[in-house]
């Protein structure tokens, strides 16, 4: 025999391995049941960081002060801070309570659900990054004692740009206290209050 002839017998006799499906062990059903597990947590993840990025986000600080004995007549800055525009910015004014150094007082809600005046239209869009400026409802309020404490809230009220028939608002309370000149001034109130 020859040796070609000798080989071609040696590679009949040899078995070629044979892959034999055994059904789902252990370590298969892990694995699928981890991997589903972490891809579900990955979407869910780039879902809420999503939504989080593109949420509204709204600040709102004392401008300016128009009388200074009086800090009900504020100018107050609304600023976009989130990535997308606002639509139809307005302001709403709620009191919580007011008194004079007479202990003279109005007291409202605590929730500053009861908005004293309708709203004050700011702005049709406020881009992100952009500010407008708008006066205070409670500076037309005609009050027969000089006011000495504030607890009230500003609400600012606007449409999100991917949901314009949709209303959101956002409340900002705030509070009063006296300046190094002696004028009473609003800070935004501490939340322990």
């Amino acid at each position: 025999m020859s040796k070609s002839t000798k080989k071609r017998k040696k590679n009949k006799r040899r078995k070629k391995p044979q892959h034999v499906y055994k059904g789902p062990g252990k370590s298969r059903s892990k694995e699928t049941f981890f991997s589903y597990v972490w891809k579900t947590f990955a979407v869910f993840a780039v879902v809420l960081g999503v939504v989080v990025t593109l949420y509204p986000k709204v600040s709102v600080e004392p401008d300016s002060y128009l009388d200074p004995k009086n800090p009900l007549k504020t100018l107050f800055r609304i600023t976009n801070e989130g990535f997308l525009p606002l639509y139809d910015v307005r302001i709403l004014s709620a009191i919580h309570e007011v008194k004079s150094k007479r202990e003279k007082r109005i007291i409202g809600v605590t929730d500053y659900k009861s908005r004293l005046f309708n709203p004050i239209h700011v702005a049709d869009k406020i881009s992100s990054g952009e500010s407008d400026t708008a006066y205070c409802a409670l500076g037309g309020l005609k009050l027969p004692f000089g006011v000495d404490y504030i607890d009230m809230a500003i609400i600012v009220d606007f449409a999100p740009s991917f949901l314009n028939f949709w209303r959101m608002e956002r409340v900002f309370p705030f509070t009063t206290q006296k300046n190094v000149s002696g004028d009473v001034i609003l800070i935004h109130r501490p939340v322990n209050k």
